[in-house]
């Protein structure tokens, strides 16, 4: 018997040695031609930039893409408002086709142009996992930010899915004959004149769980026909009738919707008021804070969290905001460095990414009581590219760190 499991685990080993992991662009023309040569298992690495291509398929097959920061695969170092996906005046983003596994974290997927047909993803009988992105602007008569039919089912997790406009409905997602997971997403500002930001039409039965559904302009939030019926459990969404556990109607207190930061504040309802045991749940968020370990989970893409994130304009002379979310009435400091460790250290406080040689501390100020900490700040006016990379300590506690990339 040990035999036989040792022979297991070393076939075992063997196959994971196997799979291999790419890196676009530097070892391939286009994403299509990185998916095309890609064996099942392997992963694909994006590195951070604005790329303009033909409609991406994936069909039939199990590989994973992800963007990716500094090329390490188990760093996990992703940059989704770095790492666009976009095109022009017509067709899908994304297409996943004819039982199409595959997985899709870390992106910005948007349209490049109003005037267009198609959807940003597009999902024909296939189950991938959209992980983790940022899915926007995608403004079409009929083709919405998800648009899925033919017995899919997706897992649909950690997303933002905001400002689509669909004119006759289903603006977020639209279901047709498919039964998606739709866990942990924030789904707002998404505007339709008929049904509503999630469309469950012709036999459609999504389980939406520790979702925000919210300001978004339509009949519903939620919208089902007579075929339909959509399983709502511990959702933040302000008109929902159709039963459930833990959904509330309450304003889900985003930092800065009118600038696009949904981040949630300390303050809002969604803290721990998921369901922890929710199927198909990740373990990090959206930025890979932990869901676990820190009591019930938050509702929607974010854990509230020790964090630190950027916002603004990343190039020379550009004026950004450094934020940061933790305990109210935390004193912040932050570090820098040019790059991040290959494997974090562990400290008293948390892991350590920073790469010598790093500066600071940098002593900022206090957390508000909303667990928020901001302050404005112009980068060097040196050309790029070139990254810098930011870490705080909120409290006695590090955060994740950040990589900015100026070009």
């Amino acid at each position: 018997m040990r035999i036989l499991i040792s022979l297991f685990l070393l076939l075992a080993f063997q196959a994971a040695a196997f799979s291999a992991y790419w890196i676009y662009p530097d070892q391939f023309l286009t994403l299509q031609n990185a998916i095309d040569t890609a064996a099942d298992g392997d992963v694909i690495l994006v590195r951070p930039g604005t790329y303009v291509e033909p409609s991406i398929v994936f069909s039939n097959r199990a590989i994973t893409v992800r963007s990716d920061v500094d090329g390490y695969y188990w760093t996990h170092d992703t940059s989704p408002a770095e790492t666009v996906l976009t095109k022009g005046a017509s067709a899908d983003i994304i297409t996943f086709q004819n039982n199409d596994t595959s997985v899709l974290e870390g992106f910005t997927i948007t349209k490049s142009s109003v005037f267009y047909s198609g959807s940003a993803v597009y999902i024909k009988h296939a189950s991938p996992t959209l992980l983790s992105n940022f899915i926007t602007r995608s403004q079409n008569l009929t083709g919405p930010g998800i648009y899925m039919i033919d017995k899919s089912a997706p897992l649909i997790a950690n997303n933002f899915i905001t400002h689509n406009k669909a004119y006759y409905g289903g603006s977020a997602i639209y279901c047709a004959e498919s039964t998606p997971n739709i866990v942990n997403n924030t789904i707002t500002d998404n505007v339709t004149t008929q049904h509503g930001a999630i469309d469950c039409l012709s036999n459609s039965f999504p389980t939406i769980t520790n979702s925000i559904v919210f300001f978004n302009q339509g009949w519903a939030s939620i919208y089902e026909d007579t075929s339909s019926s959509a399983s709502v459990n511990y959702c933040c969404v302000p008109d929902w009738t159709g039963g459930g556990a833990g959904n509330f109607p309450f304003d889900p207190r985003f930092v800065d919707r009118m600038n696009e930061d949904l981040h949630i504040a300390d303050i809002s309802p969604c803290r721990y008021a998921g369901n922890t045991y929710a199927a198909g749940m990740p373990l990090q968020d959206f930025e890979d804070d932990p869901r676990t370990g820190v009591g019930i989970v938050d509702v929607g893409a974010d854990q509230f969290y020790w964090h630190l994130y950027v916002t603004g304009d990343t190039v020379p002379s550009g004026a950004i905001q450094i934020r940061v979310t933790g305990p109210p009435g935390s004193v912040v400091s932050m570090y820098s460095s040019f790059s991040t460790l290959p494997f974090a250290r562990l400290t008293p406080f948390g892991y350590w990414w920073l790469a010598p040689p790093s500066f600071g501390p940098c002593h900022l100020g206090t957390t508000t009581p909303q667990g928020l900490y901001g302050v404005p700040l112009a980068l060097p006016a040196t050309l790029g590219p070139y990254r810098l990379v930011l870490q705080c300590m909120v409290g006695n506690h590090l955060t994740n760190p950040y990589s900015i990339i100026v070009e």
